[in-house]
């Protein structure tokens, strides 16, 4: 690493990230890709595939509630493992979850008959 950092000056370090950056602006898909890695980070994990989220509705699973409901998060927020309480929130939080669904679809229809 010394070697490296003997090698390349602060001054030559910014004009390749200065070169970078205006090929990231004309359009150079690798000159983003590398910025964004440095500046933003990889993700760690990757969005869900159209596929994967239609057969977790068709199997009755909800992965906003369910991560809502983690046992991790769950034990950490009430220690004293209350089982009928956690599935009362679970219940609570499916119930509201619903209605903000339905609430999204039903303005879907009327945009759509507007």
């Amino acid at each position: 690493m010394g070697a490296l950092l003997d090698a390349v000056s602060l001054d030559d370090w910014r004009e390749v990230v200065t070169g970078a950056v205006q090929a990231a602006k004309g359009g150079d898909a690798q000159a983003r890709a590398w910025l964004g890695q440095h500046l933003v980070g990889k993700p760690e994990s990757k969005a869900p595939t159209a596929v994967n989220v239609i057969v977790h509705q068709l199997q009755g699973k909800d992965k906003v509630l369910d991560t809502l409901v983690h046992d991790n998060y769950m034990k950490a927020a009430f220690p004293d493992d209350n089982a009928a309480y956690k599935t009362n929130i679970r219940a609570q939080l499916a119930i509201e979850l619903n209605e903000k669904m339905q609430q999204v679809e039903n303005t879907k229809t009327i945009a759509g008959n507007a």
